[in-house]
């Protein structure tokens, strides 16, 4: 009873006007409703089943019409359902394209990703040993400048390493760019090691062998010269 009063006084108060409903407004302040010789038809049974029974016969007109055609109501309910499980399909087929192809690219994005961090490390590691190497030549430069004479076995490993260091990246060059010219893995030839080390060339006219050209040719022609 504190809910019909609750629905009189907020939604049900716009049918305060109506002299068919004015009546229902006291019977929440009446004592014993159901002995009420105008409320007491409300709590009999048969009152209950002709209501039951009337609403049936509104909504069996309203559903049900007998010119068989789809009510007007169950249109507006049952067709935007149809027309949004069409489109709920329709985006989850994109949606489903669209995951996959973004987990394609992202793991083509990973593996570039660690090919180019390979990369680099192996980079890195070259540089220092461009690095390290440049800094051995430029002490032995700097003794020859000073009148020192330089050991063979300084010279050897100096060579040595440049060498396997020219060797590795023309290796790498070559297996990431098949058409890459092969010859120049052979930078560091025989004439180069002539130079490091010394070593004379006869003439062809009889006279003495030259003397060795020294570091500066090594240092210009093999070191800070671009290998083509």
């Amino acid at each position: 009873m504190q809910e019909f009063k609750l629905y009189l006084e907020t939604r049900g108060s716009v049918h305060s006007q109506n002299t068919e409903f004015l009546a229902y407004y006291a019977l929440p302040y009446v004592t014993k409703p159901n002995e009420h010789p105008i409320y007491r038809q409300l709590f009999e049974e048969t009152w209950r089943n002709s209501v039951v029974l009337r609403l049936s016969k509104y909504i069996d007109s309203v559903i049900q019409p007998n010119d068989g055609k789809i009510p007007h109501l169950l249109n507006l309910v049952t067709k935007p359902n149809v027309k949004q499980d069409r489109l709920m399909r329709q985006l989850t087929v994109c949606l489903n394209k669209f995951v996959f192809i973004v987990q394609n690219e992202l793991s083509d994005a990973e593996k570039r990703a660690t090919q180019s961090q390979k990369r680099l490390t192996r980079l890195q590691m070259d540089y220092q040993t461009l690095i390290s190497v440049t800094a051995d030549i430029l002490d032995a430069l700097e003794s020859t400048l000073k009148g020192k004479s330089l050991d063979s076995s300084v010279m050897q490993k100096i060579y040595s390493r440049l060498v396997h260091s020219q060797k590795n990246v023309s290796l790498r060059v070559n297996h990431q760019n098949s058409h890459f010219n092969k010859t120049s893995n052979n930078t560091f030839g025989c004439e180069t090691k002539e130079i490091l080390f010394g070593e004379e060339k006869p003439e062809t006219n009889g006279n003495k062998p030259n003397p060795p050209v020294g570091l500066y040719w090594y240092v210009g022609m093999n070191l800070f010269l671009p290998v083509n």
